[in-house]
């Protein structure tokens, strides 16, 4: 069975019940939520194993169980226990793909083609073991500005399969070469990259509008660079000239305060190397503020010349900032008599009459709607 060393450490299995040790102590491993955090334990060093028995199976397809884990044991870096001074093997893949008859003698095979990842300038340069020739003591990064042209840059990396370089703003063709005593092996498939490396276009991009606010969902651009933020863009014509450049850290953004109108939005991602393509373009219409809708006027109380009234918020329309209640003699009548009032009821002193009374709200769009009438009679 598989372990960590700190898992070794800790219990001191008796001997021979550990058959290889793999690395399982501080590994930054992905965690629910998109995030990564630091573990030991052999369920960190399992998965180094798992993996390690896939690439010799890849290999040596032919090969058993007991070939597999032999060559494991043969190869692998002699570690030693202090307690009870046994060794045992941690694994190394390369020489214990050799040992399988996976590779051979001399010159190194060519490498598998880079994967190139990053942000902005910042790149980073990852490929895989060669699958055949000799085992590799060294590496080498080659940028040629197209394929079969004349080569760049060079870059020894030492016996390393990743490697992080700035790179000078360009497009460039880039490849590996694996070397050993017997000397350059040839160079893997090439891959072309743009620096700075750019997100992709994030998709899906999505508006919902309330009154004006307006809330913008999409999906996160996938493959590519690095994202670290986001830049919604607004037009006043398809594709036309921004009007209005927002900066936002991620889905979902809200945006507040928008004036009446209609608006063509788009996304990019973002990173340090500048703005990626933009995603689908959504439309979105900001219709004016519209003054309240009519408040609903109970029946009135009254107690001698005192008139108590009361009425409930209109239901629609905009939000209202105060009140004006309307006194006539007649129905739908001219006003005798206005009074402003901030919230939803007043008590006034009137004279002895018969009135017919309305209320309406007040916003910054404009008056509203009349309510209901009522039949007041101060005796």
């Amino acid at each position: 069975m598989p372990t960590s060393r700190r898992d070794f450490q800790l219990h001191q299995p008796p001997v021979g019940l550990v058959d290889l040790l793999a690395p399982g102590s501080s590994i930054n491993s992905s965690i629910p939520g998109n995030a990564f955090d630091f573990f030991d334990g052999t369920s960190m060093a399992t998965p180094h194993v798992a993996g390690a028995w896939a690439i010799l199976k890849q290999s040596a397809p032919g090969a058993t169980v007991a070939q597999v884990l032999s060559a494991l044991q043969s190869t692998g870096t002699p570690i030693s226990d202090a307690p009870t001074g046994t060794s045992y093997p941690r694994i190394n893949v390369n020489p214990a793909r050799i040992a399988l008859g996976g590779g051979g003698t001399g010159v190194p095979g060519a490498p598998d083609a880079p994967v190139i990842t990053g942000n902005g300038f910042l790149v980073t340069i990852t490929w895989g073991l060669p699958a055949t020739g000799g085992l590799p003591t060294s590496y080498t990064i080659i940028a040629r500005a197209a394929p079969g042209g004349p080569i760049l840059t060079t870059l020894p990396v030492g016996n390393l399969l990743t490697r992080t370089v700035l790179a000078p703003a360009g497009s460039y063709y880039v490849t590996v070469q694996a070397s050993n005593g017997s000397g350059a092996g040839p160079e893997s498939a090439g891959v072309s990259v743009n620096a700075p490396l750019l997100p992709a276009a994030p998709t899906d991009l999505a508006a919902s509008v309330s009154g004006n606010q307006a809330t913008f969902t999409w999906t996160a651009p996938v493959g590519g660079a690095i994202t670290t933020g986001y830049l919604l863009v607004a037009s006043t014509t398809p594709g036309g000239a921004p009007i209005a450049s927002l900066p936002r850290f991620g889905p979902p953004a809200v945006v507040t305060n928008i004036p009446p109108g209609t608006y063509y939005v788009r996304v990019a991602g973002t990173n340090n190397g500048g703005m990626g393509p933009f995603s689908n373009e959504v439309t979105v219409a900001v219709a004016p503020p519209q003054p309240p809708g009519p408040p609903t006027l109970n029946a009135a109380s009254v107690a001698g010349n005192a008139v108590t009234l009361s009425w409930s918020a209109p239901m629609t329309g905009s939000a209202p900032t105060g009140y004006q209640v309307i006194a006539s003699f007649s129905s739908g009548g001219t006003p005798i008599a206005t009074l402003s009032v901030p919230g939803l009821g007043v008590t006034v002193s009137a004279p002895t009459g018969t009135y017919i009374v309305r209320v309406r709200a007040l916003s910054a769009a404009g008056p509203g709607a009349e309510s209901n009438e009522i039949t007041v009679v101060v005796p």
